[in-house]
């Protein structure tokens, strides 16, 4: 992966997050009408003022999966050296990371919660998928083609394996891989096209995948005439977990992706777990249409992070 490629993913991964973040784990309907109606300006941040969650989160900010992401990615810096290569060791990263959790003054979510006291949690929470994303950065190369050595891929198993031990996060993190290189490698392909063609891939490596229905709900769910909430109420459920993010976070890529802002907004205007889901397409965006940035000046300045 070269730097280029590995910055216009964290930039997309950072943006939609931010965007997402005042909507977070607001699950009823009404709520979110609400607040859409009273206080939300669509193209813009919003603060997490209504949001019980993130009442203390100015605009721009992060939610805690965000700001998961950055921790890994500043620790990171922190261990590269003057030839710039990086040396991580994940048991002393997994000790910051406790650390850093029990002092961190916003809200933790009860998956982290329970990975601290235990060393480890079954979770299928789907944020998992995508929270060892700086770990890429080791594999960077002067190369245009995006490869994730298999070395990078091991270690990133092993830090989800830590937070998330749950075979299906697992095989979620390798599909997210493949629509990461399948967008670099047939940058002609749609979104539906990198989803359909990353899901076959998977399927070919791995004989069967632990997560090969909810790839086919997800792309079914996209070519239904159901609106996205009826998708998301009625057919797929609106919790945390990868079951029911993963055949949503599909919908959207594939009815929005031909605009980053249309897409961008429609995620977090869902409401529930919609940050784990802008972390996912975000970071397909951002490397899909890294002139988002330049053309929209506004969502990289106005970040406080």
């Amino acid at each position: 992966m070269n730097q280029s490629s590995y910055q216009s993913i964290l930039k997309g991964m950072r943006i939609a997050d931010a965007y997402a973040m005042p909507f977070q784990w607001i699950y009823e309907k009404e709520k979110i009408d609400a607040y859409k109606n009273a206080h939300y300006k669509q193209g813009s941040y919003n603060d997490g003022s209504h949001n019980p969650y993130y009442a203390d989160k100015k605009a721009g900010e992060q939610s805690h999966y965000g700001d998961q992401l950055l921790h890994l990615e500043q620790y990171i810096s922190t261990k590269r050296s003057t030839n710039g290569l990086t040396r991580f060791d994940l048991q002393d990263y997994r000790t910051q990371w406790v650390e850093r959790a029990k002092t961190y003054p916003h809200f933790v979510d009860t998956s982290t919660k329970r990975a601290i006291e235990k060393g480890s949690d079954n979770s299928e929470n789907f944020c998992g998928v995508t929270l060892s994303t700086p770990l890429f950065s080791l594999s960077l190369s002067h190369s245009n083609n995006l490869l994730i050595e298999a070395d990078t891929r091991t270690l990133c198993e092993k830090w989800i394996s830590m937070a998330h031990n749950n075979r299906r996060i697992i095989d979620g993190f390798h599909y997210y891989v493949e629509c990461l290189e399948l967008t670099v490698q047939k940058p002609e392909y749609s979104l539906g096209a990198v989803f359909k063609e990353a899901g076959s891939r998977i399927q070919s490596q791995a004989g069967e995948s632990s997560i090969d229905e909810f790839i086919n709900t997800g792309i079914e769910g996209a070519e239904s005439t159901l609106s996205d909430r009826e998708l998301l109420y009625d057919r797929f459920g609106y919790g945390c977990d990868l079951s029911t993010n993963l055949p949503m976070t599909l919908v959207l890529g594939m009815r929005y992706g031909h605009d980053c802002e249309l897409l961008i907004q429609k995620n977090a205007e869902l409401g529930t777990d919609c940050c784990s889901k802008a972390l996912f397409l975000g970071a397909i965006l951002g490397l899909k249409n890294p002139d988002f940035f330049s053309k929209h000046p506004y969502y990289l300045d106005s970040l406080t992070q």
